[in-house]
């Protein structure tokens, strides 16, 4: 059985940075040329990406788009973060 404990914290994780890329997105529908808010919108898109890969490479797909594993559809396997894995 794999540590559920590690595997929570990155999906909070995940879930804290997909919050503020959100709040970055609304941001940005008002302030459309701010540079800087717009760099770092990118930064983080790019944290997201390296989060979910690591994440994914540990314990599976984050979203159905994330299941792939040799021609095998592995997002139903088993039960995710937001099913009550984590407490």
């Amino acid at each position: 059985m794999q540590d559920n404990s590690q595997k929570c914290e990155a999906f909070r994780i995940i879930g804290m940075v997909d919050f503020l890329l959100t709040d970055m997105q609304l941001y940005l529908d008002t302030h459309p040329h701010d540079k800087n808010a717009i760099e770092y919108y990118e930064y983080y898109v790019g944290v997201k990406k390296n989060l979910v890969r690591e994440y994914e490479e540990k314990y599976g797909p984050v979203t159905a788009q994330g299941s792939h594993s040799d021609r095998v559809f592995t997002w139903a396997e088993e039960p995710n973060a937001w099913e009550g894995v984590c407490g």
